[in-house]
């Protein structure tokens, strides 16, 4: 299917896999889960085998793999490269960091007017506010402190 994308649709559809890939594996490994175990719950066709990204964690080396995958230097990921470099970067953030790279890679197309990256944008910006609300309405619920989510909610609205 990727094959007869945009390229932008391309390099989003393979963002997404491999971090879940990514962060398959290092909730996997955090619940002690055995490799075939992890194995079975990743998709091997992708930029890497699925072995790769089971070597890539347990060698704490997914900063590497990261700016394969992101090779601009934008300083909106800085804080999340420092943390995959201390290898203190947690599943969530990994989470976040996706949203964000997504978000990124689909805000070239933000001046397109027709073609699939208009409603891939759109899609994603859906996903964004779903996930934005749930997180609010848990917060509420919960008697938490906006404050205290606020870095948590996801990139919308031309943020």
């Amino acid at each position: 299917l990727s094959n007869e994308l945009d390229e932008v649709l391309s390099q989003v559809i393979v963002e997404m896999i491999d971090f879940y890939n990514i962060i398959t594996v290092k909730r996997g490994l955090s619940q002690n889960k055995s490799h075939g175990d992890i194995l079975q719950l990743l998709s091997d066709e992708v930029s890497i085998s699925a072995k790769e990204f089971i070597y890539i964690v347990e060698n704490q080396e997914i900063f590497v793999w990261f700016n394969k995958i992101n090779p601009s230097l934008d300083s909106i990921f800085s804080t999340y490269e420092l943390k995959m470099q201390d290898a203190t970067i947690s599943s969530s953030e990994l989470e976040f960091l996706c949203d964000l790279l997504l978000y990124k890679t689909l805000d070239q197309g933000r001046y397109n007017v027709e073609g699939p990256l208009v409603l891939a944008r759109y899609l994603l910006g859906c996903e964004f506010e779903v996930k934005n609300l749930r997180m609010i309405i848990s917060a509420l619920q919960n008697t938490i402190p906006f404050e205290s989510i606020k870095e948590r909610i996801r990139p919308h609205y031309g943020s």
